[in-house]
């Protein structure tokens, strides 16, 4: 589809719409029961975060990840900000940990971000109410992957028999 200036956009969801469009009815977002949940990460970009008035996280660089979340049915996008200060090291830690970039107790590199995009991993998600009050989903935690089951060991005797 090419607008009236030849334009032919990008299917990146900025398809330009005219006044005679029609388009198939796409909800807001779901808005899913407190629970565990798959999770994919579709998109990060790198920002500095300035803080409100009173904000508890000083000036400093942030990742903002972009998921989607699936409970099997339904998907849902989710955006989360990871601050790169010291006091959030451990949630940056955990999701890592959680795409299985990292095991628990490895140094972490923040370069890992880059290398994120397309994994997956499990999260726990709660609602909560926002200031104005919409009810939204939020991120609890990331949860480590399931550790691999370890192959089945067996006893033999000399005349070859398992005990």
């Amino acid at each position: 589809m090419e607008d009236y200036k030849g334009y032919t956009p990008v299917d990146d969801g900025n398809e330009l719409l005219d006044w005679d469009s029609t388009f198939d009815y796409v909800p807001e977002f779901t808005i899913f029961e407190p629970g565990i949940y798959d999770f994919e990460v579709v998109g990060f970009e790198r920002q500095r975060h300035v803080p409100k008035n009173g904000g508890k996280i000083p000036e400093c660089n942030k990742a903002v990840v972009k998921l989607l979340v699936s409970d099997g049915i339904n998907e849902s996008k989710l955006t989360e900000n990871f601050y790169l200060v010291k006091k959030c090291e451990w949630r940056i830690s955990s999701f890592f940990v959680s795409l299985g970039l990292i095991q628990e107790n490895e140094p972490v590199n923040v370069k890992l971000f880059e290398k994120a995009l397309g994994c997956t991993g499990k999260l726990k998600l709660k609602k909560s109410i926002t200031t104005n009050g919409n009810e939204r989903n939020e991120i609890e935690r990331f949860l480590k992957p399931d550790a691999p089951k370890p192959a089945p060991t067996t006893t033999t005797t000399r005349n070859g028999w398992g005990r």
